[in-house]
């Protein structure tokens, strides 16, 4: 990067806790789950920003 301009950014983390027993709803998140890498989240995407990885923890309790 030639110039010296500042990018702001920030990492985190989003859980989804998923009560419902309804087995339609719980397809639905999951696809969207792991569309979301392919969705060009956030800025300066094709510099490697916005990333998203997806982890499924499957704790029942």
């Amino acid at each position: 990067m030639a110039s010296l301009k500042k990018i702001t950014g920030f990492r985190g983390r989003i859980v989804f806790y998923n009560a419902s027993k309804d087995d339609e709803f719980s397809r639905i998140i999951t696809q969207l789950t792991l569309f979301a890498p392919f969705c060009g989240v956030g800025r300066k995407t094709t510099m490697g920003f916005g990333k998203v990885r997806t982890f499924f923890n499957l704790q029942v309790g």
